[in-house]
């Protein structure tokens, strides 16, 4: 019993569980599957998004990717750290 109260979703993939329901958000906002959100889309998946998109979208390409979103929260991150510290 003690052995399924343990935590081991780190033992096999090391990214936080964040980061993975984040995906799995993405995955159905991206309705036409093509690995990116438009407008649109991100709008369906999230409020956040679709208030912030012109921020993430990094390469001005007019779709968010999964990566620009990572890249985004990190950078919100440092900014956060940088306020506190």
């Amino acid at each position: 019993m003690a052995r399924r109260d343990r935590d081991t979703r780190g033992v096999r993939d090391c990214r936080p569980a964040g980061s993975r329901r984040q995906q799995e958000r993405f995955k159905r906002a991206d309705t036409d599957g093509n690995g990116a959100l438009n407008r649109e889309e991100a709008g369906k998946g999230s409020r956040a998004l679709a208030r912030h998109f012109d921020k993430i979208d990094a390469n001005k390409d007019g779709q968010i990717t999964n990566h620009e979103i990572q890249a985004a929260r990190k950078a919100r991150g440092g900014a956060r750290r940088g306020k506190i510290g």
